[in-house]
């Protein structure tokens, strides 16, 4: 029984590694951002960074609640991201600052290791959520998987609009290609 105690409370302090590790990039990310004026990227990595800081919250009250001997606790639901249409969020500051993107390198690259910070979120969650016996701990699991996943499905749009918003511009606005 300790031996499954330890691998439970291992798990949490890996995702909470994971999370702040994350909140750490996406903060540098957004400073760097800032300094070039690049508003779009800023304002995204931002949220990003926001996001990951709630991960962590809801991190600690679990680790906190089971280092006590409680139950798995359900306060971790109350915990939500601010920005429930983030999406939506994207699309608007990608329109607003259309005129203003220039990436550089360096964006590219910054998003880049994103994608590979949210892709390693998916798959770690992902694979615990496999795992799990426990229902509650199982939503949890499964909430992480949606949240990272439209962390990674933001930076992707992010790339896509900053190479190639044509092509970000026809699958997001549902334009036909009338007269083709």
């Amino acid at each position: 029984m300790a031996k499954e105690k330890d691998k439970a409370y291992q798990m949490y302090l890996t995702a909470l590694d994971m999370e702040k590790t994350g909140e750490n990039f996406y903060e540098k990310t957004s400073k760097s951002a800032k300094q070039a004026k690049n508003e779009l990227g800023e304002k995204l990595f931002r949220m990003l960074a926001d996001d990951e800081l709630v991960h962590m919250k809801r991190i600690h009250a679990i680790y906190a609640a089971l280092k006590k001997g409680s139950k798995f606790p359900r306060q971790w639901e109350k915990m939500e991201i601010k920005h429930p249409d983030i999406i939506r969020v994207f699309q608007k500051l990608a329109e607003n600052n259309k005129d203003k993107i220039k990436p550089s390198s360096t964006d590219l690259d910054a998003l880049d290791v994103g994608i590979g910070l949210e892709n390693l979120s998916i798959n770690y969650y992902q694979d615990r959520l496999e795992r799990s016996q426990i229902d509650i701990e199982r939503d949890f699991l499964a909430q992480m998987v949606v949240e990272e996943k439209t962390h990674l499905r933001l930076l992707s749009d992010m790339k896509l609009y900053m190479t190639n918003p044509e092509s970000w511009y026809i699958e997001h606005e549902k334009h036909g290609l009338d007269g083709v």
